[in-house]
């Protein structure tokens, strides 16, 4: 049986780029960012484990792009989109989702769902 841990990150500039706009704009930037990079410490991979990485693509700029009325939907979807790529070429029988908003699971979780539609389970672990 084999596992993938998918993380999602965002490389330092946009990070950078990030904190700096939030402050401007007096907005609180929790630091979803770093969540996967912690965690990597923490739980890294094993020898049964590959590890595969969705880049989080930031285009932040003094203003929000908004489709169909969703703030960064395009940006939002390619992420969903590449997650589940990374789980069709990997095709993992499990898989552990490190990092990002509570969005992050959702391409992972249904890729395993169309795999085992009968038997598919999702535990959220927070804080």
């Amino acid at each position: 049986m084999s596992s993938t841990l998918i993380q999602f990150r965002t490389d330092d500039a946009s990070k950078i780029k990030a904190s700096s706009i939030c402050e401007r704009l007096g907005i609180d930037l929790p630091p979803y960012y770093d969540g996967s990079r912690i965690l990597d410490m923490i739980a890294p991979g094993g020898e049964h484990m590959e590890c595969a990485e969705v880049p989080v693509k930031t285009n932040f700029a003094d203003t929000v792009p908004v489709a169909d009325g969703i703030a960064w939907k395009n940006e939002l979807m390619e992420q969903q989109r590449t997650a589940y790529a990374i789980c069709e070429e990997k095709d993992p029988d499990r898989i552990i989702v490190l990092g990002g908003d509570c969005s992050v699971e959702q391409a992972p979780f249904d890729y395993l769902h169309g795999k085992y539609p009968e038997d598919t389970k999702l535990l959220d672990v927070k804080k």
